[in-house]
């Protein structure tokens, strides 16, 4: 019995001396966030992305409704990379936030975890102010794989931007709906948006640059699978 004590006294021990050790609350990590001192803010998203213990939720949750924009935005990542589904609701009304990198980390988060109770809000964030905000309102589109997102996918093929075009068409791609056929034909002959990558990933000279036109050539690639998918049908 007394050796059963004993055990028990090391035990409570040891994590009283791990508690003092960290020293800290998840609101003082929270307050972390908010520093400009890169080593507190790395600690803090190093606890938050490696806390395994579910109680904290709540917490996190909560802290979407923060007044710093830094903090919301870090938030919605961290309960997207656990996969946290109850926060959708919360993260979805976060593509209204007047923080453009709040909404860029919501419309991602809802790419991590599909949801067609976003479709809606994405369908508006199409046409954000910010091109990644529509660039990823597009992807998280294409990952919920509803026919209904197409018109408004189609629509976005007209976007200024080529990440906002290129994201569109893998989107429609994933989707695979023949409503989208004519205008992924008409972007693979007209788009203008190019890169200048090294040659040797083309199978060139290395050291060599060419230019590429990344969205006709997805919007090949998603031509050629729609065509197999039909005779597969």
């Amino acid at each position: 019995m007394k050796k059963i004590n004993f055990i028990l006294l090391i035990l409570i021990g040891l994590l009283i001396l791990n508690s003092n050790a960290r020293g800290k609350t998840v609101q003082d990590f929270i307050q972390d966030l908010k520093s400009n001192d890169e080593k507190r803010y790395d600690k803090a998203a190093e606890y938050f992305t490696e806390c395994e213990d579910t109680s904290i939720i709540p917490i996190l949750i909560e802290s979407l409704d923060d007044s710093n924009a830094t903090v919301r935005a870090y938030m919605v990542r961290v309960l997207a990379y656990k996969k946290v589904k109850g926060a959708i609701p919360e993260i979805i009304k976060l593509l209204k936030d007047s923080n453009e990198e709040v909404r860029r980390s919501a419309a991602e988060a809802l790419g991590d975890m599909p949801d067609n109770r976003a479709m809606s809000f994405l369908f508006k964030t199409l046409e954000d102010n910010n091109k990644w905000v529509r660039s990823f309102s597009a992807t998280a589109l294409g990952k919920i794989n509803d026919k209904r997102s197409v018109p408004y996918l189609i629509k976005s093929l007209k976007d200024s931007e080529g990440e906002v075009r290129l994201s569109t068409v893998k989107a429609l791609g994933n989707i695979g709906d023949k409503e989208a056929v004519s205008h992924l034909k008409n972007i693979m002959e007209q788009d203008t948006y190019t890169k200048i990558i090294n040659a040797f990933l083309r199978g060139g000279k290395k050291g060599e640059k060419i230019i590429v036109y990344p969205v006709r050539e997805a919007a090949k690639k998603v031509l050629e699978e729609l065509k197999a998918k039909q005779k597969q049908e």
